[in-house]
Formats: structure tokens, C-alpha cells, sequence
């Protein structure tokens, strides 16, 4: 993968400099066998890791998490008081109502 990833670095820097349509050309078709060679990579990681904890539904999950990209973070924007922020939403809310009435 390093040896394609700066032979694809290469071509890109060569079609910056020369801007001709035949080396955008070159580099895109490197960028597509870069991407299949990631993505074929990536797959046997991802395989291997699941069948080495296939006892193991806690480490699964976590592995599908990560793939997911799902994270722990909250929905929710900073506070520092759970009062103060459910009155900004009742506020923001009723504010939105007054809105639609108006119109």
C-alpha cells in the first residue's frame, strides 16, 4: 500500500505542475486501483478481526460500531445546567411557533 500510495502522490504532483489532461488522466486511473487496493485491504482487516472474536458478541459490536463510525458523542450542544438549557429549547420552540402563527 505505501509504494502505490507515492506512486500516487507522484502522479499527482506531476499533474499539478503540468496541468495536461493525459496526466490528470493517469493519476485518476491510479487513484481508482489505489481505492479497490484500500478497500480489498480493508475488507480482510475487518474480516479477520470479526472471525478472530467470533465468541465474543461484546467486541463484534464494538468492531461494527467502528466501522459504523458511530460515536459516543452527545446530540446535545454544551451546558453546563440541564435547567438552562431545556429553557433555551422551550424558548427556541416557542419562539418558532410564534413564527408559523404570524405568517
Amino acid at each position: 500500500m505505501g509504494d502505490l500510495k507515492h506512486a500516487l502522490r507522484k502522479l499527482e504532483c506531476k499533474y499539478k505542475q503540468s496541468g495536461l489532461a493525459i496526466d490528470k488522466n493517469i493519476y485518476d486511473l491510479k487513484c481508482s486501483e489505489y481505492d479497490k487496493a484500500r478497500n480489498i485491504t480493508e475488507t480482510h482487516y475487518y474480516t479477520n478481526k470479526v472471525n478472530d472474536c467470533l465468541n465474543d458478541q461484546g467486541s463484534i459490536f464494538s468492531i461494527m460500531n467502528k466501522l459504523l463510525q458511530h460515536s459516543k458523542s452527545s446530540p446535545l450542544p454544551a451546558y453546563s445546567d440541564p435547567a438552562i438549557l431545556a429553557n433555551e429549547f422551550a424558548e427556541f420552540f416557542d419562539s418558532k411557533i410564534l413564527k408559523i402563527h404570524n405568517v
